[in-house]
């Protein structure tokens, strides 16, 4: 016997969305195609290993996929026919205030996000699209800690155009003494606030060992009296259950930090190692270096900087009496004088030995004069910084620098700091010299200048691409082409290092974002 199937429009309504909920799924995984894109190159450069010859990149949804040579890909991919070019990671510029409104401050303002300057609508990146830079830096103004540089993209979609909103904190140490001062004071107000935070651990401890031992002694004290234990039983009976509810340990309260005080607490970030944490320090001539190392070695030093008892000038005016006001003000304020107990030694809290992970040095060529320009080219274009070479090397940090030839001092003998300083192992980050004009396309020729005069090729590409990248946060996205980055690329009509050769086309996120117009020189 057959029944027949329900002839009402609700039953027949509810059958058909229960089929389209079965089959939809299947019917959409097969439809759905990825956007994929295929460039065939000439010359692919990965700044992560060699450099590929007819090599071809497959880019899905704006993700690199796979790099390498003759690869198999779908017939309906989009290839771009770059056989007669050069293709490579896109520039990335370190630290820039282009433009944004020309302004200072100055004292500690960590907290402060350059970011909050950009209005990316509004600033004319097409010089930049033309030199082939993908992203670039924007850094807070002023003296002293003037807060975080925020890393923006070129072009793109809004949404997508900032990659890193809180990048490394940007110290000036180029107007001494004051600057100096001002690091030496705000490094010695993050441990008050780290000091701060370790008592009101070390309180609520001891606050809760106490009531530990109160409501144990209770406990104690009830279990020895029949009276006490019959009560109990009862007053459990009569609340409907059978069990002494006073008799169960009482949760304590969650630990509750104060506040730090917010333009400290990136210094509090850097102080504790926390990822993300970097501090860049500028120098506008060699002098800052042992103002730097004076600066963080008193700091830094291991007597708690709450104390009191500190002994006054123990490395003279630039040393330790920055400090000073700072302990009356914040020490007696946290009862380190009042006789409370520390914390535990095992948790005080350790200062590293340095905070600094990357310098720039400003000003490269501090005695250039275009009113004394000699027959010999420009003797006026010498940098003290060549006399701290090898200091400089052994930090074993980032050095930011301009691409630039220099004159040792008061001679006309050139010198190519940046590879002097790549020889001995420095990491090095290139910034343009002037980013007006024909700054920006001039960049990679000057480039190519160090490298003709001894600069290695790997740390001159490196020093616009994967450095850069690393630095900001952001090399597990941007900064090589390698499978699992972004497609932020450039294409030039040549190696990157030939004086002849000039970007053609940029790419974001595989999107062609710029290429030249009509009037262009190709």
């Amino acid at each position: 016997m057959f029944t027949r199937a329900p002839s009402s429009p609700l039953a027949a309504t509810l059958l058909a969305l229960l089929l389209l909920a079965c089959f939809a799924p299947a019917a959409s995984a097969q439809s759905y195609r990825p956007e994929m894109t295929v460039i065939r190159a000439g010359k692919v450069i990965t700044v992560s290993g060699r450099e590929i010859e007819n090599g071809e990149i497959v880019i899905e949804d704006g993700e690199i996929t796979l790099v390498g040579v003759a690869l198999d890909v779908p017939s309906y991919a989009t290839v771009i026919d770059a056989r007669d070019q050069t293709v490579m990671p896109g520039l990335i510029h370190a630290g820039t205030r282009y433009g944004l409104d020309n302004y200072r401050r100055s004292g500690i303002n960590a907290d402060k996000l350059a970011a909050s300057d950009v209005y990316a609508d509004r600033i004319d990146f097409e010089p930049w699209l033309r030199a082939g830079f993908t992203a670039v830096a924007f850094i807070p103004p002023g003296d002293g800690i003037s807060g975080r540089a925020s890393l923006f993209r070129t072009a793109g979609p809004r949404e997508d155009q900032v990659l890193r909103r809180r990048g490394y904190v940007r110290v000036s140490l180029t107007d001494l003494p004051g600057d100096k001062r001002t690091l030496t004071t705000a490094i010695t107000r993050a441990r008050a606030e780290i000091k701060k935070v370790e008592d009101a651990r070390a309180q609520w401890d001891r606050e809760q060992a106490e009531r530990r031992r109160a409501e144990q002694q209770q406990k104690q004290n009830g279990e020895n009296g029949e009276g006490q234990r019959a009560g109990g039983t009862a007053q459990g009976t009569e609340n409907g259950n059978g069990s002494n509810e006073s008799d169960a340990p009482s949760e304590p309260p969650a630990f509750k930090p104060p506040e730090i005080e917010p333009t400290l607490q990136p210094m509090v970030d850097l102080l504790h190692r926390r990822e993300g944490a970097l501090m860049v320090v500028e120098f506008s001539q060699a002098a800052g270096l042992p103002h730097l190392d004076d600066a963080l070695s008193t700091a830094l030093r291991p007597d708690p900087p709450a104390s009191a008892q500190a002994p006054q000038g123990r490395r003279g005016q630039q040393g330790a009496q920055p400090q000073q006001p700072q302990r009356r003000g914040q020490g007696g304020g946290q009862g380190a004088n009042q006789g409370a107990p520390q914390a535990p030694a095992a948790d005080a809290f350790k200062p590293p030995e340095t905070l600094t992970h990357a310098i720039r040095l400003q000003r490269l060529d501090r005695g250039f004069n275009w009113g004394r320009v000699s027959y010999f080219g420009s003797p006026m274009m010498w940098s003290d910084y060549t006399l701290i070479v090898d200091d400089l090397a052994e930090r074993q940090v980032p050095l930011i620098l301009t691409p630039d030839m220099v004159f040792l001092p008061q001679t006309v003998t050139r010198y190519n700091i940046a590879g002097e300083l790549a020889a001995r192992g420095a990491e090095l980050i290139f910034v343009p010299r002037f980013e007006a004009g024909l700054g920006p396309e001039m960049f990679l020729n000057q480039l190519a200048m160090l490298v003709r005069e001894g600069l290695s090729r790997e740390a001159a590409l490196a020093g616009v691409t994967r450095h850069p990248a690393r630095l900001l946060g952001v090399s597990g996205r941007v900064g090589t082409i390698e499978r699992g980055k972004q497609a932020d690329l450039i294409f030039l009509s040549g190696d990157p290092l030939h004086p002849a050769s000039r970007v053609t086309r940029v790419m974001i996120a595989g999107q062609t974002v710029w290429e030249p117009g009509e009037g262009d020189i190709r």
